[in-house]
């Protein structure tokens, strides 16, 4: 089972990694094109709030929990791309779905 030591599972880290980044990029696109706020505003919701709930030093440290188990290699770095291909595929589904909803 693909588990690191203190932490639920590598797979709820990674989505909550991936859907923190879907809600970032479409924070920003929002409040960037239809209804602007103040930038300081837009940094603390997306830096403050969002970077409270994302999870990357667990993602770290998930990774190097695994380094050091008898896990495959090729199933630790599938880990990796997924998680980091995931998050990017979600910030461009974040920033597309904005778009779609008449955001310029």
């Amino acid at each position: 089972r693909l588990m690191a030591p203190n932490s639920p599972s590598p797979l709820a880290t990674s989505v909550t990694t991936v859907s923190a980044s879907f809600t970032l990029c479409r924070l920003y696109t929002v409040t960037i094109g239809k209804y602007p706020i103040l930038p300081f505003l837009r940094l603390g919701l997306g830096t403050g709030m969002l970077g409270a709930y994302t999870t990357y030093s667990t993602f770290a440290v998930d990774v190097w929990a695994l380094l050091g188990t008898k896990h495959p290699l090729w199933l630790i770095v599938a880990y990796l791309i997924a998680s980091v291909g995931g998050s990017l595929l979600a910030a461009i589904l974040g920033y597309w779905i904005a778009h779609q909803q008449g955001v310029k």
